[in-house]
């Protein structure tokens, strides 16, 4: 299976429009989801990384009875 690049977003004249929307219809499948999904997980954790990881750890030394 190869991957395809994405339909493009100038205008689409009648002659193109089947082909177009075959194109749009083969990119909503689950892989396509499933990218929709790591990009927005990425750009939600890579934002607030290091303040997570603070928190982790901070909560880590609290529950092992460690005074900060």
């Amino acid at each position: 299976m190869s991957i395809q690049s994405p339909p493009s977003l100038s205008v689409v004249s009648p002659a193109q429009l089947p082909e177009h929307l075959r194109q749009c219809v083969q990119s909503g499948g689950l892989r396509h989801r499933i990218g929709c999904v790591a990009e927005v997980l990425h750009g939600f954790w890579g934002q607030r990384f290091v303040t997570s990881m603070v928190l982790v750890t901070a909560l880590g030394w609290v529950s092992a009875g460690w005074p900060l």
